[in-house]
């Protein structure tokens, strides 16, 4: 007996515990100090001792917590399970109303939930516990807010806030009324009508016929929530007396509806005038006039569209009249209306003219096209227009096609466009629009001849190639001798046109030639063998070009070439009278002159020997080589005198002179001058096809230097007074 009552009394014990350990947890998490329970009853707050005490008090079961397994044998302290809402807030309307959410465990292990309320509006219908494996739903109600003003309440999960918000409750607008189109006096034939309920949304109404009015008849629309119509109709009165019914909605707003008796007149209507046509504007005091076989006779009026409206006079008794108006007509089209008698075949017919069409700008171009030469160019055409405010663009297709005035216009006008060049062999088309108006626009292709070049040149027996982006053409327009000459092919940016043809030298070799073109940068040359021995650029007229060739086999070319931007004057280069007359005796052959700088003694070294070149290069490392300084002859002709070298021995530097006397000179008086021999040959006077040799000397070191550079001429004059520049040495080609 005594092991069973201490048995009883251990349980007892650990139950005990057990609960306070929970409850105290979960107060932790959750404010239990005002929250509501499933009949809306306010929870006192939750102490240590109401809970032990809860089975003696047997209060009602606000909340039920059902302890989580624990996995240690250890006794330990359990948090609220950890969950989610779904909705997390809700907003109603101000009814009465039930709602649900979910509530989603987080932790499949802890599926332990309460549930509760914090104002009495809320009620938790079910559950107000749960323990489940995944998810469950909360059901709840709210009570009515008979407010206007808007309320809140949170109700929660555990440690969790669901938000409910209810509005406040809107009053309800409720009005009456007949439509135009219907009316609320018959004859006694009898007729339907029609009342249009207005009602604020939500708002509940009814309509019923007053008294025992049985010969008024609501058809649909007795009740109705928001917005709605009455459909009614009105037996015949076969009596002789007028009758009045009502037909009440919602029990306040009547409307009134009146019916005569029946007549031994019929009653008859006319409305004058039977029709009437208006301009498109507004107009208003128009008046009509009803007249009835019977001064009894009642009627009413209404318009068939809402473009017309009857400002007074719409309804009456016996003769009558009434006013109405319209409105702007803003389309173009006549539109019609009109003014019924209800009940009747009566109306007035209204006609309104649509507003008037303003006349369209039309265009007329002149010439309406034009005809373009493979060249290009610029013309122009005038534009015509029917209205002095016509506006206009002009626009082009084309990227070949140029508008450089008269792109926009007011009317009457001028369009200017250029073309550019066509360098394609076939004719192309493209046009200039202006308001729907075209401007045809044809090029003709570059058909220029290149098979009779020699004709041109005036030199048959020489054979001619030409090519390069377009080849050189016969020109019949402009020449030096003859009736043609050569010309080169029309080009665009970055582009060239060569002719060429191969001689056997020596012999004596002279042409002219021409060009028009952007100065210093479209450029027209004259190479031999790729060397170049001429070149003019900008607007140079026909000029004699004249050199001898030394022996041997050389292509001359003749190249007009174009930088990547910017044209002048017409383009191009020409070519005419080329004539060679070949020796009886071999000229010398053209040679490099080979540059080099001596940095330890600030002085250059010049020399014709290509293997004196190597040598220098490969022994001396010291000498800068800078390049091919001009060229020079290796040998003797009539008008090529021999280039003397000198070697100082005392300062280490060459000297160079053509001059006779300065040789004699040098080796009679300045024995420190070694002579070396004749470098090379070089002419004593201009050619057409040379350039000076520029001679200066040096003050301070007491050596010479030579140049036939004209910017590296001036660079040393202005920039190195040490250097004293003395005269034009000899003339070589550059």
């Amino acid at each position: 007996m005594k092991r069973y009552l201490l048995l009883f009394i251990t349980m007892c014990f650990l139950f005990f515990y057990a609960r306070y350990a929970y409850c105290t947890t979960f107060s932790e998490n959750f404010d239990l100090s005002s929250m509501y329970n499933a009949n809306n009853k306010v929870l006192e707050p939750l102490v240590v001792s109401d809970l032990i005490k809860s089975q003696e008090r047997k209060e009602t079961n606000l909340y039920t917590f059902k302890k989580k397994p624990v996995s240690s044998t250890k006794s330990t302290i359990q948090s609220l399970c950890p969950v989610s809402l779904n909705p997390t807030n809700m907003t109603l309307t101000y009814s009465a109303q039930n709602s649900v959410f979910n509530v989603i465990i987080e932790d499949s292990s802890c599926a332990d939930w309460n549930v509760a309320s914090n104002v009495p509006w809320i009620t938790i219908v079910d559950p107000s516990t749960g323990f489940a494996s995944n998810s469950s739903q909360v059901k709840f109600s709210i009570t009515e807010n008979t407010s206007s003003n808007s309320r809140s309440g949170v109700i929660k999960v555990n440690d969790v806030s669901f938000n409910v918000t209810q509005q406040g409750k809107t009053p309800c607008t409720i009005t009456a009324s007949v439509p135009s189109t219907s009316s609320t006096i018959f004859q006694s034939s009898g007729g339907g009508g029609m009342i249009n309920v207005t009602a604020t949304s939500g708002c509940s109404w009814t309509a019923t016929v007053s008294g025992n009015t049985s010969w008024i008849t609501i058809l649909s629309g007795a009740s109705g929530t928001g917005n709605g119509t009455i459909i009614y109709t009105v037996s015949p009165n076969t009596g002789t007396a007028k009758r009045i019914g009502t037909i009440t909605v919602t029990n306040s707003i009547p409307i009134i509806i009146t019916q005569y008796g029946a007549s031994i007149t019929t009653c008859n209507y006319e409305i004058s005038p039977a029709s009437k046509t208006f301009p498109y504007t507004a107009s208003s005091g128009h008046i009509f006039t009803i007249t009835t076989n019977d001064q009894s006779c009642t009627w009413k009026v209404v318009p068939t569209e809402n473009w017309v409206t009857v400002t007074s006079g719409g309804s009456g008794t016996g003769n009558g009249a009434g006013n109405y108006s319209i409105t702007l007509n803003n389309s173009n089209s006549t539109r019609t209306a009109e003014i019924k008698i209800l009940g009747t075949t009566k109306s007035l017919v209204l006609i309104q003219e649509g507003k008037p069409v303003p006349p369209t700008c039309s265009i007329l171009l002149n010439p309406s096209s034009y005809i373009s030469e493979y060249q290009g160019g610029e013309s122009s055409f005038t534009v015509s227009t029917n209205l002095s405010d016509c506006q206009w663009t002009a626009s082009s297709n084309e990227n070949w096609i140029f508008i450089t005035s008269g792109s926009k216009g007011t009317g009457n006008g001028k369009v200017t466009f250029k073309i550019d060049q066509n360098l394609s062999k076939v004719s192309r088309s493209g046009k200039i629009t202006i308001n729907g108006a075209e401007f045809q626009i044809t090029q003709k292709g570059f058909t220029g001849d290149s098979t009779n070049l020699g004709k041109a040149i005036d030199n048959t027996k020489l054979s001619w190639q030409t090519g390069g982006t377009l080849p050189f053409w016969v020109d019949t327009k402009e020449f030096y001798y003859g009736d043609s000459s050569a010309k080169s092919g029309p080009l665009s940016h970055s582009q060239s046109s060569w002719v060429q043809t191969i001689i056997t030298g020596p012999g004596t070799l002279s042409f002219f030639w021409k060009v028009s073109s952007e100065i210093g940068f479209d450029t027209f040359k004259f190479t031999v063998n790729g060397v170049r021995y001429g070149e003019i650029s900008g607007n140079i007229d026909w000029r004699e070009f004249t050199m001898d060739i030394p022996e041997g086999t050389y292509t001359l070319r003749w190249t007009y070439s174009k930088d990547s931007t910017g044209s002048s004057g017409e383009d191009a280069g020409w070519l005419d009278k080329v004539e060679y007359k070949q020796a009886e005796e071999p000229l010398p052959v053209v040679i490099p002159l080979y540059r080099f700088y001596n940095p330890q003694l600030s002085a250059h070294f010049y020399t014709a020997d290509k293997n004196e070149k190597e040598e220098v290069i490969k022994k001396f490392p010291y000498f800068q080589y800078e390049g091919i300084a001009y060229y020079v002859y290796s040998g003797q002709k009539a008008s090529l005198l021999p280039v003397y070298r000198f070697y100082n021995v005392k300062t280490g530097v060459h000297f160079y002179t053509i001059d006779e006397l300065e040789k004699e000179q040098i080796i009679l008086m300045l024995p420190q001058f070694r002579y070396e021999g004749i470098a090379f040959y070089a002419f004593t006077s201009k050619q057409s096809f040379v350039k000076p040799v520029y001679r200066f000397f040096n003050k301070k070191t007491g050596t010479h230097f030579y140049t036939i550079d004209e910017v590296e001429k001036e660079y040393i004059i202005n920039n190195y007074p040490q250097w004293i520049y003395e005269f034009i040495s000899y003339y070589a080609i550059n």
